[in-house]
């Protein structure tokens, strides 16, 4: 499956890199080093493709940081809020639907009351590419087929409210800290799998990946068609989605099987 799964996300890489000569090379993550080929996402007429694992962690030592991902990308530290919020990122023996291993975050959202408000949050992101920060035209694996991301997940939220689930996507094309994002509206707490499309009719932040409510379009965010030219990481997201004063610990949640479908 390895195997398989690694020649064929290598031949989607060689499309989306060809496929964008100038918007695919190695850049800072905010902002593009030239003008990028724009191909509009399209959900309709375009054949499935066999899904392609990301991960699914089963090389990984148990109770380490995960390695590499099965396209070769690399985990990123995790990152979190300087409020006091607390986290931690392992391999696990959780064993998932299939195989015996899993990711387990571990998260505690603590945020006093502040003006302006400060959001909590705990990040974990792995990269799309070998080289970390490089980027892949998502429009172009659209076009070839693939129709989102899914997973093998379980949460559980702790004591407290106001915390959420998020999965978000890194792009090149991105606006400060403002990101195309999937929001688990109803967390499992039992293994199940989540799909997310990459577009949706009737988009809404619980269908398929689109900026924060709150965001300004032009502003704070480019149109998707321009986003996804220039995507970097896969982001794995405990956040506050609440008030912006919070205090929920004891978050887990615990990840298996990262497809692209």
């Amino acid at each position: 499956m390895r195997k398989w799964s690694a020649i064929l996300v290598t031949a989607v890489l060689v499309f989306c890199l060809v496929s964008m000569s100038v918007g695919c090379k190695k850049k800072a993550v905010t902002g593009p080093s030239g003008t990028a080929t724009t191909i509009a996402p399209s959900a309709t007429n375009t054949p499935a493709v066999a899904p392609t694992m990301v991960d699914d962690f089963e090389a990984d030592a148990v109770s380490s940081a995960p390695g590499p991902n099965l396209l070769g990308g690399v985990w990123d530290a995790p990152t979190k809020d300087g409020y006091g919020t607390t986290q931690a990122s392992v391999v696990a023996n959780t064993a998932g639907q299939n195989g015996a291993k899993s990711l387990h975050l571990t998260t505690d959202l603590i945020s006093p009351a502040h003006t302006p408000i400060n959001w909590a949050w705990s990040s974990f992101a792995t990269n799309v590419s070998t080289v970390a920060g490089m980027a892949v035209d998502f429009n172009a694996l659209t076009l070839t087929g693939y129709r989102g991301i899914k997973i093998k997940a379980k949460m559980n939220m702790g004591t407290g409210s106001g915390g959420g689930f998020i999965v978000a996507l890194c792009s090149t094309q991105q606006i400060g800290d403002v990101k195309y994002r999937f929001m688990i509206q109803t967390p499992p707490t039992s293994w199940t799998t989540i799909t997310m499309p990459f577009t949706a009719a009737g988009s809404t932040a619980y269908n398929n990946f689109i900026p924060p409510t709150w965001a300004t379009a032009g502003v704070d965010y480019k149109t998707k068609d321009v986003y996804f030219t220039g995507i970097t990481k896969i982001e794995f997201q405990i956040s506050d989605i609440g008030s912006g004063t919070i205090n929920e610990t004891g978050m887990t949640w615990d990840i298996d099987d990262i497809t692209l479908y």
